[in-house]
């Protein structure tokens, strides 16, 4: 009705247009993701419908998929409406990523995300390669995509966030003598 009338100044009154704040652990403001899932549609249940339509990929890569989808889930939150993920929300899971040691969950089997990378903050352990995240990065990009496709969401919150990747350890290729002595 104000808009008719040329106001456009107002904030929404229902609460599912009104982004709620809260604050991060690095202090800065950070849109929080208070909007439910409905039922069926948990993160959850929706990456099992999404890894049941995956026949393309090998079971070793379901398990892996899987086990990197607990992690955001224990990140963002299980009862999370997939709607309500941002960017943002994308972002703080891949520094939080950075802190996570390598093998967090097998050393520490039950604890949850947030325990491990406090755990980890005492006893500095080896944390995840650039390439490692990447890869977790890429299994939530995929399935946000399919999110898309099946218009569960309208666009793919984890698209674009990734970390650049150190090629220090890259070996130089073979030069044509030594391929002729190794042929």
């Amino acid at each position: 009705c104000e808009r008719d009338l040329g106001d456009f100044g107002g904030s929404p009154s229902d609460p599912i247009l009104q982004q709620s704040t809260a604050v991060s652990s690095n202090g800065m403001s950070a849109p929080t993701a208070t909007a439910r899932a409905i039922s069926g549609e948990t993160i959850n249940q929706l990456h099992t419908r999404y890894m049941t339509e995956r026949s393309d990929i090998t079971e070793e890569w379901k398990n892996t998929n899987r086990a990197v989808m607990r992690l955001f889930v224990d990140h963002i939150g299980a009862t999370t409406a997939v709607s309500a993920i941002t960017k943002r929300h994308i972002r703080e899971w891949r520094d939080a990523l950075l802190r996570y040691p390598s093998r967090g969950s097998l050393r520490q089997p039950g604890a949850t995300f947030q325990a491990i990378i406090k755990a980890n903050d005492t006893a500095k352990k080896p944390t995840l390669t650039p390439r490692s995240i990447n890869k977790y990065l890429s299994a939530v990009n995929s399935f946000a995509d399919w999110l898309v496709e099946n218009d569960f969401i309208a666009q793919n919150p984890a698209s674009g966030v990734s970390l650049p990747e150190d090629d220090s350890d890259n070996r130089d290729p073979f030069t044509i003598q030594q391929l002729k002595l190794l042929l």
